[in-house]
Formats: structure tokens, C-alpha cells, sequence
């Protein structure tokens, strides 16, 4: 019965509910299901693209992004189904994951099935599980896996065992796998503050098992997810997102009390303000059974809620530690764990409701207070109480008149579910954005594209400028998409370097922000560097609605006729993606080389900039010749072969960013790749005719693969372990 009221929540919500709202799911369609998209190509053609993406930013790592999630398991759905029926299908699933999490976690303490099923719809009807639905399968992943992680850890606080442990560790890896850290680390805090209570309140119990226990399973969960993990932190640590401080996160994410205040009276995100789940958290204590654990969830949700407001001196504490600025991102985020608090809370406040054994005067003193409770929120709600939270109040006031009559204590049980549900379903639900009933507006100006001339791949890129970064037809990602090398692309992992070579591009300036970087408005300046769109091989410009303000600024012949609503420039300056130079200058100093090549007047097409000198220690100092094309024989996605016909002893330049990862030869012995033009890579080749292969082999991935399958046969041997102990 439980598992059939999840399943049409969740259709309700994914099918009706977020089908309503007026903007475009931003992160949905304009970077998730995109994703999506080519990983389920690269799949159908042998898996090759899964490591390295050649048509997003210059190449980026894929498996090593972690926001593309490739190893969430619902994820094997978009290989069965239709793209955008497999997203709703993937959405549904989640929410139906955490509400059956929420319900066993809610038996785990001991209350009764009408209050564990009330936990149940608070959880799945109410924010943050509806807020991160409606903003894409990869926030909304995490999400249900966190009344799992509690659930096996009660199991391990009340009694230690292997299995437990090996589940523990299975959701706590699985959490991690659609790609948004965040709800991860706090779901580890939530744990550990668990324990921590545990500890305090429970001192002659001695739980020093379970400590361990727990202990462990977080650290096998880290195995089993290190071939994720391992590449992402790779790729962590050299984006520009990983260097921001509170008080960057703090302005890109601006949101003062006043802003939340006017959210909470019209009842949507961020602050999780529902009146049902709030007047039965007040009671929740009351309960005899889950009175301690009842204090827990009131000091946490109270924790996080003081530090979600922004102008809260705890905050820039707080992100001092794990996981830090970079993840936390927007402080408004922590309200999550109050959501989740609210969501345990109503069902203890339900079994404290028709708990057995309840005396006259608790009965009073429980009515006293739930009235006390919806007067002080008529009295001091934002926007006041409206007619439905009036209905839900005379629910929850029934409920406990009900309530002080044994004979009517299911009665009383279903009406306090009743306020719940209904309290929830009157929320107006409007979060971050509309789904779609059909994702063919994607391929609107595939034609046009596939016939420009010359082509774009293998030699040259695409750089996409739309107003909208989910007006379907012309977005960012539009050239993965159709699988064209892409100059920029919407990406919450910019390498340092590549925002920074970015932003002089189109600015002349160097980011003081992450914002710059996620939103460039507008997307060319008065500082707009030509030279660096060229040095990157950008052929073609396309622009949409803001091609009249891109025109002045670029002075470039656009190519016509086009389909209306797109505009394409044509850039004859362009630089080939792989050419042979006959020289280089090392200038150590990255800025000033960074500068050098945006404004200087050196020949592009014949000299390239290092900032460490070459082990050979030859620089082409005095050759004359001209630079040169190459020719790109194999253009795989981690594999790259190119033909080299040089005049004299030169440098291949290979304008594709530079990552840890690659190897290349040269004629079939190992080369060295250098970093050269800030961004790109440069190799060392002979006079004559040579061959370069570049093969993209992460270490990392590697490693992590390893870990995870000596993680994976612990995971076999605890549940084989404990199935024989149970035996």
C-alpha cells in the first residue's frame, strides 16, 4: 500500500506538477539530458567518448566530470527508452527510492505504519525532495539515498552488523554516483552528528561497535565510488570553482532576508516553510519512544537553518570545513537538512499523536501546544495563513480531539495524514523549471549546420551565444549535441585556466567572479580579443537573439542564408586546430603570457608561448619558415593521429586543452606534451614527415577502478559474511 502511494506522488509530481511552471528546466535541458544524450551514443559505438568529450570547451574529461553522473544505475534507462521519456521515468524512480527509504527509516524507530507513512508523504511531497525533482535527475539522485544512509546507520547504532555495514556502505557509494557531491557530504555530517548524539546521550551504552562499524562502511562506501572519485578529484582540483571563498560564494549567490522571507510567503524554495510538518515537529517531542531522537532532529534542523541564512557569522565557519565553499556553493542550500529534519519530525509528531498510554494530560498539553503553535504562525508567518494552511490547522486540531479517545486513535491517525498531504499538495510547487513534453526543438539547425563549409571537425570549432541557455534549438551545448568541436559550453567545472582564457577573450579582462564565467553578459566587450578566438581554432560563430550586439564587436561576414533565429559568422582568421610552428617563446610568467597572446603582434601562425623551457632546450630562435596545417588522420575522442610534414625541426601545436591524462609518440617513441598558448598543448617534432598519436589514458581512472573492485569483493564477502553468521 505505502509503495503504491509513492508511485502516484511520484507521477503526479514528474507528470502533472512540473509541467506547470513557466521557465524551461534549466539544468535539465540544457546540460543533463544533453549529456545524456552523448553518453548513450558513446555507449552504442563502443564506449569511445565515455573518458574525453572533444566537443565541449576545447576537451574536457567525461567519466571524470562527475556532474554527468555516468555511473548512476537508473541512468541505464536512457540506453532502453526515448531521452526524455527515460527523464521523467529517472525522476519517478527517485522520488519512489526516498519515500520507501523514508518509510523503513521511519520503522527503524519504532513508529507505527500510519506514522510512518506520514513521513513518508512529507518526504516525497515536500521540499527539498519536490525542489530537486523539478531541477534535474543529477541534483535529485542524492537526494533519496539519504533516509537510506540513516536507516543502516540506526541498524549499526542499535546493533552492529556486517550486512548492515556492506548496506551502509552500498547507499553511501550510490549517493555519489549521480554527480552532486553536496547532498553526499552533508549526508556524511548528518552521520556523524548522529553518532556524535549517540555518544552524548547514551554514554554507559558504550557504542563503541557501532562508532566502528559506521566508521568503516564509510570508508568501504569511498572505495566502491574511488573510480568515480578519483578522476573527479583530478578534475576537481584544477577547476576554477574549486579556488572560491565564502565571500565569492557568498556574492554570486546573493540572496538576503529579505529575498527568502518573500519566497517562504508564497511558499516555495529556499526556506522549507510548510505549517503541517512544522506544528507536528513541535510535538514530535511528546512521543515517549522517540523523545530523544526527536530532540536530535529539532538542534539539527534548527543547525542547518541558521546556517542557511547567508548573513549568518556561522556560515564562513562552517564552509572552513569539509567539504568547503566550492561545494556548499549557495548557503541557502543547508536548509535542505531542515527539510529533511521537518520530514522525520511529522511522523514523530504523528506517533506522539495516537501514541498508546497517553494520559489526559498530555493529551491537553499536546492540544495546548499545537494550537499555541498555528496561532504564533498566524501571528508571525510570511504572507500570513492562507485558506488551505486554515483548513490543514482545523485537520491537525481534529486529529487531536480525535486522539484523546482510544477508540478514535486511527481516525485521529488519518486525519493528521490527511492535514499532511493535504497541506503539501496545496504548496503552489513551483520550483526551478518546466519539463517538456518533447526534446525535438534540439536538432532544429542540424541541416544548417551540417553543411557548413568548410566543415568544422576536425580542423576547426564552433563557439554558440544565445540569450537563453535553454532555448532548445541554440543553446551551449548544442554543438555536443550534433557532435561538433565546441569553443565554450555551460560547465560548473571550468579549469582555472580555461575561465580565465575565456573571459580575456571576451572581455580583455581577467574573472573577478565565478558568475562571469557561468553567465557572460554580454558575451563579447569593447575588450574583446580576437586573437584568442582565433588561436583556439573558433571557425564559426552562431548566435541567436543577441547576434545584433555580437556583430559590431566581431566584424566578421556572416554566412546566409540562415534559418530564422540564427545568425552564423564566419571567422577566415581562424588558426587551424593542428599546426606546425617553427618556434617558440618561453615566457614564465602565465599572466603575462596570457596577455602577450591576446594583445601582442606576434605571427600566431608561426611562434607559439610555454612557460618552461623545453628539456631539449631548442626554441627555433632564427628559423624564418611560415607555420603549417596539419593533418588530423584520426580524430577519436581519446585517440588523435596526426600527420606532421615539417620543413625543419619544429613544435606540433594541438589546440586542445591541456589535462593530465594524455600521452603521445612521435614516429612510435614516447614524446613529452607540453603546455604552450596558456590553454592548449605543444609536442617537439623532427624535420621531415611524423607521425603524433595522442592516447588518452587517466591514471586515475585506473586507480580508481582498481580500488572500486577491491571494494566491491569486501562489499561480497560482508554479505556473504553475514548471511553464513545469521545462518
Amino acid at each position: 500500500m505505502a509503495v503504491l502511494v509513492a508511485v502516484g506522488v511520484s507521477v503526479y509530481v514528474v507528470a502533472v506538477v512540473l509541467h506547470r511552471a513557466s521557465v524551461v528546466a534549466l539544468d535539465v535541458y540544457a546540460q543533463h539530458l544533453p549529456m545524456m544524450h552523448y553518453a548513450a551514443d558513446a555507449v552504442r559505438h563502443g564506449g569511445a567518448g565515455l573518458l574525453w568529450n572533444p566537443f565541449q570547451g576545447c576537451g574536457v574529461p567525461f567519466l571524470g566530470y562527475i556532474v554527468a553522473g555516468l555511473l548512476y544505475p537508473p541512468y541505464l534507462l536512457y540506453l532502453v527508452l526515448e531521452e526524455n521519456l527515460a527523464l521523467h521515468v529517472i525522476l519517478a524512480i527517485n522520488m519512489v527510492i526516498g519515500a520507501v527509504g523514508m518509510r523503513l527509516l521511519a520503522l527503524e524507530f519504532g513508529l507505527g505504519g500510519a506514522a510512518a507513512l506520514g513521513a513518508m508523504i512529507a518526504f516525497e511531497l515536500g521540499d527539498p525532495m519536490v525542489q530537486l525533482t523539478s531541477w534535474s535527475p543529477t541534483h535529485s539522485g542524492p537526494w533519496p539515498w539519504v533516509p537510506w544512509a540513516l536507516f543502516f546507520c540506526e541498524r549499526l547504532l542499535r546493533a552492529p552488523s556486517r550486512r548492515a555495514v556492506a548496506g551502509l556502505a552500498a547507499v553511501l557509494a550510490v549517493q555519489v554516483l549521480p554527480g552532486f557531491v553536496l547532498i553526499a557530504a552533508l549526508t556524511w555530517q548528518l552521520i556523524a552528528l548522529r553518532v556524535v548524539w549517540e555518544v552524548l546521550t547514551r554514554p554507559r551504552a558504550r557504542p563503541c561497535g557501532s562508532v566502528l562499524a559506521i566508521a568503516a562502511a564509510m570508508m568501504l562506501a569511498a572505495m566502491l565510488a574511488a573510480v568515480q572519485l578519483a578522476p573527479a578529484a583530478e578534475v576537481a582540483r584544477e577547476s576554477f570553482r574549486g579556488a572560491a571563498v565564502a565571500d565569492d560564494i557568498i556574492r554570486s549567490n546573493h540572496l538576503p532576508l529579505t529575498a527568502i522571507l518573500d519566497a517562504a510567503a508564497k511558499r516555495v524554495p529556499p526556506l522549507p516553510f510548510a505549517v503541517a510538518p512544522i506544528v507536528l515537529a513541535v510535538i514530535a517531542p511528546f512521543g515517549s519512544a522517540t523523545r530523544r531522537l526527536a530532540a536530535f532532529y529539532l538542534i539539527v534542523g534548527l543547525i542547518y537553518l541558521v546556517l542557511g541564512f547567508e548573513t549568518s557569522p556561522f556560515f564562513r565557519l562552517y564552509v572552513l570545513l569539509p567539504p568547503g565553499a566550492a561545494i556548499v556553493h549557495a548557503p541557502t542550500r543547508l536548509f535542505w537538512m531542515t527539510g529533511f529534519s521537518l520530514s522525520v519530525l511529522a511522523g514523530m509528531g504523528l506517533q506522539a499523536l495516537v501514541e498508546p498510554g497517553r494520559n489526559a494530560a498530555a493529551a491537553w498539553l499536546s492540544s495546548l501546544t499545537v494550537a499555541g503553535a498555528l496561532l504564533a504562525l498566524w501571528a508571525v508567518a510570511p504572507g500570513g495563513l492562507s485558506w488551505s494552511e486554515g483548513i490543514t490547522g482545523v485537520l491537525l486540531l481534529g486529529a487531536l480531539a480525535a486522539a484523546a479517545l482510544p477508540k478514535l486513535r486511527f481516525a485521529a491517525a488519518c486525519l493528521g495524514i490527511a492535514a499532511l498531504a493535504f497541506n503539501l499538495a496545496a504548496l503552489p510547487l513551483r520550483w526551478w523549471g518546466r519539463l517538456l513534453p518533447s526534446v525535438d526543438a534540439y536538432w532544429t539547425y542540424q541541416p544548417p549546420l551540417a553543411a557548413l563549409s568548410p566543415p568544422v571537425a576536425p580542423d576547426y570549432r564552433l563557439f554558440v551565444m544565445n540569450d537563453f541557455l535553454t532555448s532548445l534549438p541554440l543553446m551551449q551545448k548544442t554543438s555536443m549535441l550534433m557532435h561538433l568541436p565546441g569553443f565554450y559550453d555551460y560547465d560548473p567545472l571550468f579549469t582555472r585556466r580555461f575561465a580565465e582564457y575565456f573571459n580575456v577573450m571576451r572581455s580583455g579582462q581577467v574573472p573577478s567572479g565565478i558568475s562571469e564565467i557561468y553567465v557572460p553578459h554580454p558575451w563579447l566587450t569593447s575588450g574583446f580579443r580576437r586573437r584568442l578566438l582565433d588561436v583556439g581554432a573558433v571557425r564559426y560563430l552562431l548566435a541567436g537573439e543577441v547576434a545584433n550586439q555580437i556583430e559590431p564587436v566581431v566584424d566578421m561576414p556572416q554566412i546566409s542564408p540562415s534559418p530564422p533565429g540564427l545568425h552564423i559568422f564566419r571567422n577566415d582568421a581562424a588558426l587551424p586546430r593542428a599546426r606546425w610552428v617553427p618556434r617558440v617563446v618561453v615566457i614564465p610568467d602565465s599572466s603575462a603570457l596570457l596577455d602577450r597572446l591576446a594583445t601582442g603582434t606576434d605571427d600566431l601562425a608561426s611562434v607559439a608561448f610555454t612557460e618552461e623551457p623545453l628539456p631539449s632546450g631548442y626554441t627555433g630562435e632564427g628559423v624564418a619558415l611560415p607555420g603549417r596545417p596539419a593533418e588530423i588522420v584520426t580524430n577519436d575522442p581519446e585517440h588523435i593521429v596526426i600527420d606532421v610534414d615539417a620543413p625543419e625541426r619544429g613544435f606540433l601545436v594541438l589546440a586542445d586543452q591541456y589535462r593530465p591524462g594524455w600521452y603521445a609518440s612521435v614516429n612510435g617513441v614516447p614524446a613529452r606534451i607540453h603546455r604552450a598558448n596558456y590553454l592548449f598543448r605543444l609536442i617537439e617534432v623532427p624535420p621531415g614527415r611524423s607521425r603524433v598519436d595522442f592516447r588518452y589514458r587517466p591514471p586515475s581512472v585506473m586507480l580508481g577502478g582498481a580500488i572500486s573492485v577491491l571494494g566491491g569483493i569486501v562489499l561480497v564477502a560482508l554479505v556473504i559474511g553475514g548471511r553464513r553468521s545469521r545462518g
